[in-house]
């Protein structure tokens, strides 16, 4: 708000394509119902790591090791000396 940008922001909008013009620098962005936006900046906040969907690995509640999943990552941990997947 205090530099005005959301008039240049799109919330609730269904993104069906978006392709990188190298002669103009420039976004091409479809939208759902047929119009393509030109932008210079394209930033998509999906959401899709604000609830963490955890996959249904059996065993894995016995498992002796760290489980961690990318939204709940923990910066403190060391992988150092440990395998990773």
């Amino acid at each position: 708000d205090k530099y005005d940008l959301r008039r240049y922001m799109r919330f609730n909008t269904t993104v069906e394509g978006a392709r990188w013009d190298e002669e103009s620098r420039n976004w091409l962005v479809s939208l759902a119902g047929g119009q393509t936006l030109r932008t210079q900046f394209l930033i998509l906040a999906t959401g899709y790591l604000c609830q963490p969907k955890k996959p249904d690995i059996p065993g894995i509640d016995d498992f002796a090791g760290t489980v961690l999943h990318a939204q709940e990552w923990d910066h403190e941990y060391s992988l150092k000396g440990k395998k990773a997947a």
